[in-house]
């Protein structure tokens, strides 16, 4: 076989879909390897010896269907193990490939999200599942799309740092773990894990559902915190936005958002004042801090997880004394005195005003929406009339 990618196909209808270059399957039953190589014309095929070949045929009938593998001058590189496409055939029993199969290759576990794909094949279904050895234990996992650390019952069991995951399959039978990545509609594609401890684990993918993301801890860290893992963010009524509250003293501050789970940092080179601040973050360790030049007192800092957008708010100290105009009555009440105290004053003082300002209203910044602000705008605290 020449270099390159080759996707597995089922046997039953392999030969209906060996039209493009890259594909190959094996039928047990005569031995033979069928394949149309990377930059051949056609697809060909090889009686192999079974013994000589076990290796390469366990690679073939225990990847999957839809897995694949890269050749490079007559080694394998690295091998993807994918999630069924097909509804009938939703288990995927790669348990007799171990750490020492993959020794010195590159494992990716991915659910493949893209229509159309010719690497990857068809759409991974819902409730498919893959069954892995628990000596396998750390491989990069691809959700199309950027992936997020949940819930889990024991946080040994499974740790995600970018796209790499971990697995620890000492800890419990019975423990999980999900990772996911949005849907952009509140739901998630996920992979369940959940450890057998018969020496396997069982992966499972659903295509929406909602993720806690109580697993993902996420941090404002910066000069005002030491960059410690002090300043957690909190869940708000809408599940995709979490929040923090500081107090600071006036200053000059550099900062950025952590997600602990995958170990990532989100930034901008920008600078911040006590105005109403939002845009979108960069994923880098190497972005420069985001800058707050604060006067001093409350900043709320809302977070979106899904576009990872910034939001700050301050909060004055103090909110301004709005004057309101009331009536006073005309008799006092029945249970009042009908002589007033001897100290109070007979006239009111002449620098009082004769009428207060009409249609005053203070919008706290507290009961702004992060949606009400656009991308990178700024805008004042406001004390403005209907």
């Amino acid at each position: 076989m020449t270099n390159g990618t080759y996707r597995i196909l089922d046997p039953v209808s392999g030969a209906q879909n060996m039209g493009r270059a890259g594909r190959v399957y094996y039928e047990a039953d005569t031995s033979t390897l069928y394949y149309y190589a990377n930059g051949a014309l056609s697809a060909s095929s090889i009686v192999i010896d079974p013994d000589e070949y076990a290796g390469f045929i366990s690679y073939l009938t225990n990847l999957g269907y839809n897995s694949s593998f890269t050749v490079n001058n007559g080694k394998f590189t690295d091998a993807v193990i994918r999630f069924s496409s097909n509804a009938s055939k939703l288990s995927n029993n790669t348990v007799a490939l171990t750490d020492e199969s993959f020794s010195g290759m590159s494992l990716t576990l991915h659910a493949n999200n893209t229509s159309g794909s010719n690497a990857a094949g068809g759409l991974a279904k819902n409730g498919a599942t893959v069954d892995l050895s628990d000596t396998i234990t750390s491989y990069t996992v691809n959700l199309d799309g950027n992936i997020e650390l949940g819930e889990r019952t024991n946080n040994a069991f499974v740790k995600l740092s970018g796209i790499k995951l971990t697995v620890d399959p000492t800890v419990e039978a019975g423990a999980k773990a999900v990772v996911g990545a949005s849907n952009g509609n509140g739901t998630y594609r996920t992979m369940t894990f959940v450890n057998g401890g018969d020496g396997t684990y069982k992966v499972t993918y659903n295509t929406a559902v909602a993720l806690s993301l109580g697993g993902s801890a996420v941090y404002l860290k910066g000069s005002f915190n030491n960059w410690g893992a002090t300043d957690a963010f909190s869940k708000t009524d809408n599940d995709d936005i979490i929040s923090v509250t500081k107090e600071l003293a006036a200053g000059t501050y550099e900062f950025k958002i952590h997600k602990a789970g995958t170990d990532e940092w989100y930034s901008k080179d920008d600078t911040i004042t006590d105005t109403v601040y939002r845009a979108a973050l960069n994923k880098s360790s190497d972005t420069a801090n985001l800058k707050l030049n604060a006067t001093g007192g409350e900043y709320e800092f809302k977070y979106e997880l899904s576009t990872n957008k910034l939001s700050v708010f301050y909060a004055a100290e103090e909110l301004p004394v709005v004057p309101v105009e009331t009536e006073q009555p005309k008799t006092a009440p029945t249970d009042q005195p009908t002589v007033a105290p001897t100290q109070k004053p007979t006239q009111a003082p002449t620098q009082a005003p004769t009428q207060a300002p009409q249609n005053l209203v203070y919008l706290s910044p507290a009961i702004w929406d992060v949606a009400d602000a656009t991308e990178g705008s700024a805008l004042p605290n406001p004390l403005r009339t209907d």
